[in-house]
């Protein structure tokens, strides 16, 4: 793009942060889906399909977006989403050395739910940043 006329590189900085965006956002799901695979993971939760169903949704309205140039800005989806504001509570490794008490099954369960959880925030977060971009 950049061995382009200046005349026919209009908006190379936002092409240039959507294809960041896209990159950090394969990278965090390539992330998570491998962690999913080598790991024994409890069933999906109704947040967490309910999450994936607002990222998938940005993704829909982003490829929309960049398909017919045209978006409506009203649609875009908010980075400050009730779901994600009603997070499980933040937790550092030393709390949870002081759930020693626990059965180690409960502990790694709060462990995964944590690590989950976080992804799917930066996830929605990515989306919406790119849908914000197309508009």
């Amino acid at each position: 793009m950049a061995q382009e006329p200046k005349s026919k590189q209009r908006g190379a900085d936002k092409i240039y942060e959507l294809v960041v965006l896209n990159h950090t956002f394969l990278a965090s799901l390539a992330s998570l889906s491998t962690y999913i695979q080598h790991y024994k993971t409890t069933e999906a939760s109704e947040e967490f399909k309910i999450a994936t169903e607002k990222i998938e949704k940005n993704l829909e309205r982003l490829l929309q977006c960049l398909k017919d140039k045209k978006c409506n800005p009203a649609k875009a989806s908010s980075e400050n989403n009730p779901l994600f504001e009603e997070q499980l509570p933040t937790f550092n490794s030393l709390e949870i050395n002081n759930l020693a008490s626990r059965d180690k099954e409960t502990i790694r369960d709060l462990q995964e739910a944590h690590l989950v959880w976080e992804q799917l925030q930066w996830l929605f977060s990515i989306s919406s940043k790119m849908l914000k971009l197309a508009v």
